[in-house]
């Protein structure tokens, strides 16, 4: 069966709420077992919809009581931000096809007793979380329909600490590897300004110093504690260093890196540190993205009371990569190489923003961040 391919949920006339009550009353399975068990439970009928949640499911969605979810499909169930899209044209599903509760549950509805990792990216009190799951699944047979027993293991801080680690050094190494780009010019002697090669230099070193100095704070980060440096940042100023220091990556060569004309020319009550990162790792993935002879082109205009920082590229990212752009599991350049934009999203939520994109092959691909001009208060 296709992960989209569901059945109808009116097909056998029975509710959620009655197929619960016979699985207990026939014996076939004891709430008060499923109810001792500290893992989440849940019991999936025909037509994907719950109708059973244990008592440990409550750790990790928000339901007053562990009955509170029967009748959802799995995805309304733990507020996934795509269970909410409708069918399109041209991304049937695209989301839902990728996703790791969906494949499990399809094979389990087949018979198959199958185990994967999966990630959702949930929508909690109206703030974007990612929650990180080992999801397992054994078929059940009741009354000749097939159902399925999902336990689940959060992976979520095991996850987010290993992504953290990681989204750290792998800025530390842009900044590095512009460096060495940096450091090849002056040695082949096309160098014409020396005293503006060291300045930049300068300040690129600063920049890795920085970067570990971050590292420090990846325990903060993960305990939530983390509070950002405010102090004012001239976005002009930001960008244009951005934009120097990431001319000689190697990424960038045989590619054109521009500022847009129209800048908007406002100052940001910001962390400067987190939020260069930020545009660095939206730059360094486009030039990744972009064709020898192609262009990169950043700017930010001004929103009510935001500065959106965008970096725009030519070219679609396809739509199964789309569907899991800040998961940080998942890029379109091989195993352990989604961190850049999972550190965009990670960061602007730090900085009180919100990072988006869009990408389709008229327009090809925006990634951008806004950032308050001042942030709320805690």
């Amino acid at each position: 069966m296709p992960v989209n391919e569901k059945k109808e949920a009116g097909e056998s006339g029975h509710t959620p709420s009655r197929l619960q009550h016979e699985l207990f009353a026939e014996g076939v399975v004891s709430r008060q077992v499923l109810d001792a068990v500290p893992s989440p439970i849940l019991i999936i009928d025909p037509h994907w919809r719950i109708i059973y949640a244990n008592k440990a499911i409550l750790s990790l969605v928000d339901q007053s009581n562990a009955g509170a979810g029967s009748g959802l499909m799995e995805g309304e169930a733990f507020h996934c931000v795509h269970a909410r899209n409708k069918k399109s044209d041209d991304q049937e599903y695209a989301s839902c096809q990728v996703c790791g509760i969906a494949r499990v549950l399809s094979r389990s509805l087949n018979g198959e007793e199958t185990c994967e990792d999966c990630q959702l990216n949930c929508d909690l009190g109206g703030k974007g979380s990612n929650l990180s799951l080992r999801v397992g699944a054994t078929p059940l047979t009741f009354h000749g329909e097939h159902f399925s027993i999902l336990s689940l293991v959060d992976l979520s801080d095991k996850q987010r600490r290993k992504m953290l680690e990681n989204a750290c050094f792998h800025d530390l190494l842009n900044t590095l590897t512009s460096i060495r780009g940096v450091l090849s010019v002056m040695k082949d002697g096309t160098v014409e300004n020396d005293l503006e090669i060291c300045d930049l230099l300068e300040r690129m070193t600063q920049n890795s110093i920085d970067e570990i100095t971050s590292l420090r704070l990846l325990e903060k980060v993960r305990q939530k504690e983390i509070k950002p440096n405010l102090v004012s940042v001239d976005i002009p100023d930001l960008l244009n260093l951005v934009r120097q220091s990431f001319l000689l990556h190697p990424a960038a060569e045989g590619k054109s890196l521009e500022l847009a004309e129209e800048l908007a020319n406002r100052i940001v009550n910001s962390d400067r540190q987190l939020l260069q990162r930020v545009v660095g790792n939206m730059i360094v993935n486009a030039l990744e993205a972009t064709d020898c002879g192609g262009t990169v082109t950043m700017g930010a205009r001004a929103d009510d009371g935001h500065v959106t920082i965008w970096v725009h590229n030519e070219g679609q990212i396809p739509l199964d990569i789309q569907a899991q752009i800040f998961r940080g599991d998942c890029s379109s350049k091989g195993h352990g190489r989604g961190i850049g934009t999972y550190s965009i999203k990670l960061l602007s939520s730090i900085l009180g923003g919100d990072a988006r994109f869009m990408s389709n092959p008229k327009d090809g691909t925006v990634f951008s961040v806004s950032i308050p001009l001042q942030p709320s208060p805690p």
